[in-house]
């Protein structure tokens, strides 16, 4: 906040900013993996591997400026404000059975369950106000400018790869992914001026807004599948 005042007028600039910047890159797996050892078995009365990824980022970015000048001779404002977020959230939510050559169940089903439900919510404010006057006149200009960048990205998967499965139920592989963007974005600018003279007074506020579930080079991905090598691993009910 900038003031300003005197008998042969006044001149007053103000200026606030104010950057978020908050990132999460995880990876949320469950597997049986036998890569190193494809000999080893896993038997159980039902099998079932859950991944449940509920990851979560709350922004809030706000800057405000205000300045007035007074003067007998007139006066001069000058504001801006700007606000600025970026949010990013890469998951990898995953359950898989892979390079295994000997699993199977001996009464029950075998279910792979893969969910993602990540969310940002981001709130940018950028408000500016100037206000000037004087018996010769005023002039005032007020930008006020707020931007907010939001990306989910990652893979939510639901697989078996290159592996001798035997259930004695059903087998099923779920993947599901409901992540979401909620972005309030708001930029406010107010300028006045006056006097005998005149008063001349300008403002501009803009507001941008970017929300992204996946990118061109980091899609978002969801995938339930199977993946049947030429050699022996298979998948069958028993």
């Amino acid at each position: 906040m900038a003031l300003s005042g005197g008998a042969g007028g006044g001149a007053s600039l103000a200026g606030s900013g104010v950057q978020a910047v908050n990132k999460m890159f995880t990876d949320v797996d469950s597997f049986i993996d036998n890569t190193g050892n494809v000999n080893k078995s896993v038997r159980a009365a039902s099998l079932t591997l859950t991944a449940t990824n509920t990851s979560s980022i709350t922004s809030n970015a706000g800057s405000a400026s205000i300045g007035a000048s007074f003067g007998a001779g007139g006066g001069v404002s000058v504001t801006i404000g700007v606000a600025l977020a970026k949010n990013e959230l890469d998951n990898n939510t995953r359950a898989y059975i892979r390079n295994a050559d000997n699993v199977g169940t001996g009464t029950g089903k075998i279910a792979l369950d893969a969910t993602a439900n990540n969310t940002i919510e981001a709130i940018s404010v950028a408000a500016t106000l100037a206000v000037s006057g004087g018996a010769g006149g005023g002039l005032s200009l007020a930008g006020a400018g707020a931007d907010a960048n939001n990306t989910i990205s990652g893979e939510t998967a639901a697989y078996m790869d290159g592996s001798t499965v035997v259930s004695a139920g059903d087998v099923a592989l779920d993947a599901e992914n409901t992540s979401k963007i909620k972005a309030t974005i708001t930029g406010v600018a107010i300028g006045g001026s006056g006097g005998a003279g005149g008063g001349i007074s300008g403002a501009i506020g803009a507001a941008v807004a970017q929300n992204n579930l996946g990118t061109s080079s980091n899609r978002l991905k969801v995938q339930a599948y199977l993946k049947i090598r030429p050699s022996p691993p298979a998948v069958s009910r028993a």
